[in-house]
C-alpha cells in the first residue's frame, strides 16, 4: 500500500504540478491549455484509481504471499508451498489419516511454522524503492503546498484559464451570435442612448463595450455583465460629447463595427436686419445687429434677415413662417441663411432651424420676433414768412425770401416749394409760369428749419400777375 501510494504522489500527480507551473511561466494558448489539462487530468485518475483506489481493496493470496516469502528468503525450498497445499489436504481430509504420509506432513508443516517463526519476514522486505517513491511524493505534495502558501493565486489563475480554455473550445463548435442595437446612430449631443447587445448561447456572464472616439482615436474598453443573455448600456451627457464608433465583444467574437454621429441642436449664433424704407420716404437702408424681439417700420419696407447658425442647416426643413399664415423656405449655405419678407402689418414671425442631420434635430424654441407695421401720419410745415400786404411790386416779389418749419415722424429727406404764376389779364395772352425749389436734406431728420431765396429767379413776373405758392 505505502508503494502504491509512493507511486501515486511521485508519478500520478507530477504531470498536473508540471502544467500549473508551466502555465504559469508561459501561458498556453487556452486550446492547448485544456487539452493538456484533460492529459494530465486522465493521468492522475488512472493512477489514483491504480495506486490508491484499488490496493485496499484488493483480496490477499495466499500462494502469492507464499511464493514472495520464499522468494525473499531464498532458503526455503517451496516448504511454506508443500506445507500449505499438503496441509490443506489432510485438513480437507483427502489423504488417509492412517497414511504412512501424515506424520510427515505434519512434521512439514510443524518443521515450516517453526521457521517461519523464528524469521523476521519484515527483514527480508526492501523498503528502499518505497521510500524512494515516497520521498518524491513528499516533495510534490511539498511543491504544492507552496504553491499555495507563496502564490495562492496560481490554482484560481489556472482554474479560470481551464474554464475559458473549455468554453472557447464549445465556441469553436457552437459559435455565438451577436445581435447589437440601435447600430449606426445620429443623436443630439448629451442625450441618453442605450447600447445594447443580446449573445445568443453565451456561456460567460461577461461582455466587452469598446468605444473608440473618432475626433482623437481613443479607445475605452468597459466590461459588461450579461443578464439572460443580454446587456443594456446607457450614455448620456459627457459620454455622448463626441463621435465614437462601439463594438461589443464576448471572447473571441466580435460584433460589428458601428458609428454614434452626435451634433448640437441648431441656435442662432448672430443675426441681422437691413430695413429698407419705402421708397416715398427717401429715407437709406437701416442695419440692426444682433437678437431682437420686435422689429418695427412702415408698411412697404422690405427686411433682408441673414444669420449665422452654430451647425450646418437642413434646407428643406429650415424655413420662416408668420402667423397671418405665410411659410417660405430659407436660403441656406452651410451653417448660413438669410430671407426677405415686406413689412405689411402687425404679426409675428417665426425662424425655425433644423440641423443638417435631418428629423430630429430642430432647434428648441423657434426665434420669434413681432413685426410691428408703423402709421405714416403726413409731414406738417409752417410757412415762417409773414407779408405784410398781399400785393407787391415785381421786383419787391422777385426777391421774395419764404421761412418754414417742418416735422415728419419718420424723417424729413426733402422740402419741395412749387410756384404758380397766371396772369389776371386774359387779353395779354401771357402763358402760366411754373417752377419749384427744392430743399434736400442728407441725412433725413424728423426736424427741419430753412428758408428758400431766389425763388423766382430766372422767372418773369410782371404787373398784375398772381402768384400761388405751395
Amino acid at each position: 500500500v505505502l508503494l502504491s501510494w509512493g507511486r501515486f504522489g511521485a508519478i500520478g500527480i507530477t504531470p498536473l504540478l508540471l502544467w500549473l507551473l508551466l502555465d504559469w511561466a508561459f501561458e498556453f494558448p487556452l486550446l492547448v491549455l485544456f487539452g493538456s489539462f484533460v492529459v494530465v487530468a486522465v493521468v492522475a485518475i488512472v493512477a489514483l484509481l491504480k495506486w490508491v483506489v484499488v490496493p485496499p481493496w484488493r483480496r490477499v493470496r495466499r500462494d502469492h504471499e507464499a511464493n514472495v516469502i520464499e522468494e525473499l528468503h531464498g532458503k526455503l525450498n517451496n516448504r511454506i508451498i508443500g506445507s500449505l497445499q499438503l496441509g490443506g489436504e489432510v485438513l480437507a481430509e483427502k489423504i488417509d489419516g492412517a497414511s504412512t504420509s501424515t506424520p510427515m506432513i505434519k512434521a512439514l508443516v510443524a518443521r515450516t511454522s517453526g521457521i517461519l517463526a523464528e524469521t523476521k519476514l519484515k527483514s527480508l522486505l526492501d523498503l528502499r524503492r518505497t521510500w524512494k517513491f515516497l520521498g518524491v511524493a513528499l516533495v510534490i505534495l511539498a511543491g504544492y503546498g507552496s504553491l499555495g502558501h507563496y502564490a495562492p493565486h496560481v490554482y484560481q489563475d489556472r482554474y479560470d484559464r481551464t474554464i475559458e480554455g473549455y468554453y472557447t473550445l464549445l465556441d469553436l463548435l457552437f459559435p455565438v451570435e451577436f445581435e447589437v442595437s440601435p447600430g449606426d446612430r445620429r443623436m443630439v449631443r448629451g442625450d441618453a442612448i442605450e447600447l445594447r447587445a443580446k449573445v445568443i448561447g453565451a456561456r460567460r456572464d461577461e461582455v466587452r463595450l469598446v468605444r473608440i472616439f473618432e475626433e482623437t482615436g481613443e479607445s475605452v474598453t468597459e466590461v459588461l455583465k450579461l443578464k439572460d443573455d443580454s446587456v443594456t448600456l446607457t450614455l448620456e451627457g459627457e459620454q455622448t460629447a463626441a463621435n465614437f464608433r462601439y463594438r461589443f465583444e464576448y471572447a473571441n467574437e466580435i460584433s460589428q463595427l458601428h458609428l454614434v454621429e452626435v451634433e448640437d441642436r441648431p441656435l442662432i449664433q448672430a443675426i441681422n436686419f437691413e430695413l429698407e424704407p419705402p421708397e416715398y420716404t427717401g429715407q437709406s437702408m437701416r442695419l440692426i445687429t444682433g437678437r431682437v424681439a420686435k422689429l418695427e417700420g412702415l408698411p412697404g419696407t422690405k427686411v433682408l434677415v441673414s444669420f449665422a447658425a452654430n451647425t450646418p442647416l437642413d434646407a428643406d426643413r429650415t424655413f420662416w413662417e408668420t402667423t397671418t399664415g405665410i411659410k417660405d423656405p430659407i436660403e441656406v449655405n452651410g451653417r448660413y441663411g438669410s430671407f426677405q419678407f415686406e413689412i405689411v402689418q402687425n404679426e409675428t414671425l417665426s425662424i425655425n432651424l433644423t440641423g443638417h442631420f435631418g428629423e430630429g434635430f430642430e432647434m428648441e424654441r423657434p426665434q420669434s420676433i413681432s413685426i410691428i407695421a408703423q402709421s405714416d401720419e403726413p409731414p406738417s410745415i409752417n410757412i415762417l414768412t409773414k407779408l405784410s400786404e398781399k400785393e407787391l411790386v415785381p421786383g419787391a416779389a422777385s426777391g421774395l425770401p419764404v421761412a418754414w418749419r417742418a416735422e415728419d415722424d419718420f424723417g424729413l429727406s426733402e422740402v419741395r416749394l412749387d410756384f404758380t404764376i397766371t396772369s389776371l389779364f386774359e387779353v395779354l395772352n401771357r402763358q402760366d409760369r411754373k417752377g419749384s425749389r427744392v430743399v434736400e436734406l442728407d441725412p433725413p431728420r424728423d426736424r427741419a428749419r430753412s428758408r428758400f431765396t431766389g425763388i423766382f429767379s430766372g422767372t418773369a413776373i410782371y404787373p398784375g400777375d398772381k402768384v400761388t405758392i405751395t
